[in-house]
């Protein structure tokens, strides 16, 4: 039998197949339970420091992490910035 497909997290690892699903339940979880970015007290602390709000689902932010990564990257690299 072939041994299973991990991913790592902060607080353990999810395994793929029913990590996926669980990613999933999650995600739907924040959005639609929580509604994180329809609280009335987060817009206003959103807007005072004039940061909009974009929540992305899991799938969305998987596919923007990678291309911030790169955005940033290059803009360390161009302003020279030595970290």
């Amino acid at each position: 039998m072939a041994s299973a497909a991990f991913i790592p997290g902060p607080h353990g690892s999810l395994r793929l197949g029913n990590g996926i699903r669980r990613l999933y339940h999650l995600d739907a979880h924040f959005r639609d339970r929580w509604q994180v970015c329809e609280d009335k007290d987060f817009k206003a602390i959103m807007a005072s420091i004039g940061q909009p709000i974009n929540y992305l689902n899991a799938q969305e932010w998987a596919a923007f992490v990678p291309k911030a990564y790169k955005d940033y990257g290059d803009m360390i690299k161009e302003l020279d910035i030595k970290i």
